[in-house]
């Protein structure tokens, strides 16, 4: 135990003697300074001694180094959203619309669940992964007279290795329609897990940067002061163009179902996620 204790008062004792040694170094003029402003000092380069073992003394700090990190992600999922009008028009007889409208909603219900039935026993989607988004009778002003259309709109999230092509051929049949692009997302968990990847890359480049400049200057690389994410370029999850487009051309279409030959589509699908941290190193020197 005397051991110990009397290590650490001549490390003590060392840090103590630098501390003066930096201050003289520094050419501080002991009348431009309090006595309590030297003893400030003297035990900030005491502390930053100690925090160094004695081996190290800070000389400033490296601040502003931005790193940034980017993790590529393989789609998990994606969501298509279809959509199913039917109009009242062909259900009308006379001047009864109220009639063409049931006869309207009746239709486009039946088709509709049907859809769904399929979807949930043959493509494998679930029913919690399937949202209605639109659904009622929406009315068309016309110059001769006013049409009503029903409209069903359904989101669905489909497995990235769904059969899409099977779907579309069910669809080609009815007036169920395909609204815009597909939509790739992963799940939470490797989103959290990207995250905290690009963190780690982002950190290693603001370190490599330091250091590089660090060996320019002389000096080495100390702990970090403060690192915080960079607010300019905050954290952003992208998804690039599709480079295969889910749009079947009606002709192959055809011949696909009069063989029954499955509709050949491909994924090369990637998202992205990018982090920016900014950071601030102790710049130190060693001892002599």
């Amino acid at each position: 135990m005397k051991k110990i204790l009397l290590s650490c008062v001549m490390i003590l004792g060392s840090a103590y003697a630098l501390a003066e040694e930096k201050i003289l170094n520094l050419n501080l003029e002991a009348q431009s300074y309090t006595a309590e402003q030297v003893q400030l000092l003297k035990l900030q380069y005491e502390r930053e001694s100690l925090q160094y073992g004695g081996q190290y003394i800070r000389i400033g700090a490296l601040d502003n180094m931005t790193g940034s990190g980017t993790v590529q992600m393989k789609p998990e999922f994606f969501y298509l959203t279809f959509e199913l009008k039917t109009s009242a028009s062909k259900f009308s007889v006379g001047s009864d619309n109220k009639a063409a409208k049931l006869k309207a909603t009746e239709e486009n219900t039946k088709v509709m669940t049907e859809f769904k039935d399929f979807l949930i026993k043959a493509a494998g989607v679930k029913e919690e992964d399937m949202e209605t988004l639109q659904y009622g009778v929406v009315t068309n002003s016309g110059a001769v007279k006013d049409s009503a259309d029903v409209v069903h709109q359904l989101k669905v999230k489909f497995d990235i290795r769904a059969g899409i092509g099977e779907v579309y051929k069910k669809i080609e049949p009815t007036d169920i329609k395909v609204l815009g692009e597909p939509l790739y997302g992963v799940s939470e968990k490797t989103r959290k897990a990207s995250k905290l990847l690009a963190y780690d890359i982002a950190m290693k480049d603001a370190l490599a940067q330091a250091e590089a400049i660090a060996k320019a200057g002389r000096f080495e690389i100390g702990d970090v002061r403060y690192v915080q994410e960079n607010t300019a370029r905050p954290l952003q999850y992208r998804q690039s163009q599709a480079n295969v487009s889910f749009a079947v051309a009606d002709a192959a279409m055809d011949r696909a179902i009069e063989t029954e030959a499955p509709v050949p589509i491909s994924v090369a699908q990637e998202m992205k996620v990018q982090m920016a941290l900014v950071v601030s190193f102790d710049m130190v020197k060693k001892v002599k």
